[in-house]
């Protein structure tokens, strides 16, 4: 009797130091992988100045444009029966509109017409859904 209690407190040590070791290893493979940003996965670089309105979102949320010349901004409007339109805002925190496009019900495509805006970053965003509609609009 004595036999079996000197050999069961070390096998139970041994198996509680394999559980241990099995249960809480240091695998770092096993860390999450961190999804990429918007910004990331959709650069702002400079190209045809069109947006798409589906699903009361844009499909761009970057802009670039030439500065100091008038430019168009062509958006698609995919939402039927739904109202958008564009407008450039100094910031994000901004009420004070530097151009706001008339709202459009959808389906359409509205050319909207931008005065010459000074090289800097603004914001773009749609009026009517200003939270899911927006962002930045770079002018150089």
């Amino acid at each position: 009797m004595n036999l079996k209690r000197s050999l069961a407190a070390p096998t139970f040590a041994f198996s509680l130091c394999f559980m241990a070791a099995a249960c809480g290893g240091d695998d770092k493979s096993a860390a999450p992988t961190p999804t990429p940003s918007v910004s990331e996965s959709s650069p702002c670089v400079l190209g045809a100045l069109t947006l798409v309105a589906k699903d009361i979102d844009f499909d761009k949320s970057c802009l670039i444009a030439p500065a100091n010349q008038p430019i168009t901004i062509t958006m698609d409007n995919k939402d039927a029966g739904i109202p958008h339109n564009f407008a450039i805002y100094p910031d994000l925190r901004s009420s004070a509109a530097l151009f706001k496009g008339e709202n459009v019900l959808g389906p359409v495509v509205k050319a909207y017409k931008v005065p010459a805006l000074a090289a800097g970053e603004y914001h773009f965003r749609c009026d009517i859904h200003p939270r899911q509609m927006q962002g930045d609009f770079v002018v150089e």
